[in-house]
């Protein structure tokens, strides 16, 4: 005997997005030969704060936040702000780290980041 099956979509899709890549800043002082960002946004532009903190007071329950993309996320002017805004929540950040100044380190480490990954690309051996 033949039963039938249906889906519920309230069962296989959540109805806010729980995994969310965010561009802070498309600008960047770097000009890697592989890096498609000045393809893609040209001179770069920054997210609107607000409109990430509206983003943010949207969500419910993410389970991930990536806070950068084709840009250097470490020259958005209120990242901080924007790691805080999100803690509790698992927050990535990938950055080449080559221009933060150490000033900022400690407000960095302890403001909720939980993952960092340094991205390197060198084309010599020095």
């Amino acid at each position: 005997m033949w039963r039938t099956f249906e889906l519920n979509p309230d069962d296989i899709a959540a109805k806010l997005p729980k995994v969310l890549w965010i561009e802070l800043t498309s600008k960047c002082p770097f000009d890697c030969i592989f890096c498609t960002r000045k393809t893609l946004r040209g001179a770069g532009e920054q997210f609107y704060f607000a409109l990430y903190q509206s983003l943010i007071r949207e969500l419910r329950n993410p389970d991930v936040i990536r806070l950068n993309y084709a840009g250097e996320s470490i020259h958005y002017p209120h990242l901080i702000e924007a790691i805080e805004l999100v803690k509790g929540t698992t927050t990535e950040l990938v950055s080449a780290f080559a221009s933060w100044p150490r000033h900022k380190m400690e407000r960095l480490v302890k403001s909720g980041l939980d993952h960092l990954t340094i991205s390197l690309h060198r084309m010599d051996a020095r």
